[in-house]
């Protein structure tokens, strides 16, 4: 355990000392018309309860519904292109999937897993005004 957790941060060392690893490096600005990005991330689990009224039924009331949303990574890449020292565009698209599972939705229905893929594809316009 205490070997991992030696590499673990020889490991996190490295890679936070060395400029290769990171996403936005500083160029002088002839060099940097033209910057792409590729980025990486994990969303934890998270587990939610929601009273929810029932209506038309002569058992209950109310139900407690639960969400679940299971661990899921995230992909992506941004390409930025700096127009001249105020304005830029960039585009960015990104990937992720996470389970959900539903339970207690029904007397009948206790559970119901789905797996969702999410695809987000951005574009915007900076402005940075130097005051």
């Amino acid at each position: 355990m205490v070997r991992m957790v030696r590499r673990s941060l020889v490991l996190v060392i490295v890679i936070a000392s060395s400029l290769a690893e990171f996403a936005q490096a500083s160029y002088p600005l002839e060099h940097r018309e033209w910057e792409v990005s590729l980025f990486a991330g994990h969303s934890f689990s998270s587990k939610f309860q929601f009273p929810t009224p029932v209506h038309g039924s002569d058992q209950e009331v109310s139900r407690t519904v639960g969400l679940q949303y299971a661990a899921g990574p995230e992909l992506g890449v941004r390409v930025t292109q700096n127009v001249n020292d105020l304005w830029s565009a960039d585009l960015e698209d990104s990937f992720t999937n996470q389970d959900l599972r539903f339970t207690n939705i029904s007397p009948t229905i206790q559970g119901l897993s789905l797996t969702q893929y999410i695809r987000r594809f951005s574009y915007n316009v900076s402005y940075m005004n130097e005051w």
